[in-house]
């Protein structure tokens, strides 16, 4: 019996089970390494150099794995406090994969979510470019510490993206 292939378990995401945890893994990752790039070329292009877009596949494979573990901490213990808080229609929403940051999102609570999860990862990145290994509480202090142009900037993608979601019916604006 042939072994599953990627495209079999792509397939298999929409089915559930251990297929659609792969997909998802997969989907996620893929994302990331696309974030990595695009993070990278930024850093670049205003004059900064890094180092972990430049490692061996296996090395950013490792890196991002270690990020959507962090990431998937924020993301129940954001579901969590929302659901506590009384809003339990709007909890599944911050439950949303670390692909979230590509704004799937349908509500503007979602796509703020969504701005600020790339932006943690954002600063998760940078944490693992100085500490070599991404730390979660490091990240958070630094957005507390750089709050008066990271939270701008996480606000304005947010609303950029609802904005363009105003008018039109997107697939993406739900």
């Amino acid at each position: 019996m042939a072994d599953a292939g990627l495209g079999d378990a792509l397939y298999a995401y929409g089915a559930g089970g251990l297929g659609a945890l792969l997909g998802m893994t997969i989907s996620n990752l893929c994302v990331f390494l696309a974030f990595l790039l695009a993070a990278r070329r930024l850093i670049e292009w205003t004059g900064g150099a890094v180092q972990f877009g430049q490692s061996p596949l296996r090395d950013q494979l490792r890196l991002g794995q270690q990020i959507l573990n962090r990431v998937l901490v924020l993301l129940i213990g954001m579901a969590a406090l929302v659901a506590l808080l009384g809003f339990k229609s709007l909890a599944p929403n911050f439950l949303m994969g670390f692909d979230g940051i590509a704004f799937d999102q349908f509500t503007m609570p979602g796509m703020v979510w969504s701005a600020f999860l790339a932006g943690m990862v954002f600063l998760m990145l940078v944490d693992a470019e100085a500490n070599g290994k991404p730390s979660l509480p490091r990240s958070v202090h630094a957005l507390v510490q750089h709050w008066r142009w990271v939270l701008p900037a996480i606000l304005l993608v947010a609303l950029l993206f609802s904005a363009s979601c105003k008018g039109r019916r997107a697939t993406w604006c739900g």
